[in-house]
Order: structure tokens, then sequence, then C-alpha cells
């Protein structure tokens, strides 16, 4: 997740491999986790590491996580 003068955002790969930003609504934070209220949808494709590397409208090779841990 990352702030800018419009507010909170995330970048999040489309299904042509391309990068979007994407705003989101956040909520109540649990320890390091943030609760995303709008904006996003499950099974979505958030970018989670090299973000500086990265500019909307960029195609992208994917390289998919697991699942993260449980609360």
């Amino acid at each position: 997740m990352q702030f800018d003068q419009a507010g909170a955002f995330v970048l999040v790969v489309d299904n042509d491999n391309k990068v979007q930003i994407r705003r989101i609504e956040t909520g109540d934070n649990r320890g390091a986790r943030v609760i995303v209220r709008k904006g996003l949808t499950a099974g979505e494709r958030v970018i989670t590491e090299g973000i500086q590397k990265i500019r909307p409208g960029q195609t992208v090779d994917v390289t998919e996580a697991g699942p993260g841990p449980k609360s």
C-alpha cells in the first residue's frame, strides 16, 4: 500500500499483465495489517515487491505468491 496526495492506493496487475493504480479505502489496522474496505475484490493480483521499479501501464512478468498468513 502506498499513499500520495489523493490517498491510499495499491498497484494491481490486470489480465493482460499490465500495471494499474487502484485507489483503496482502508479501515482498521491489525498490527502490521490494514483492512481494505473498498477498491479491491477477491482474487485481484496486488504487487507486493519491486513497486519502486514499475509504473502504471507497464507490462510485467508475474510470479504468484501463496496466500498470506491467516489471523
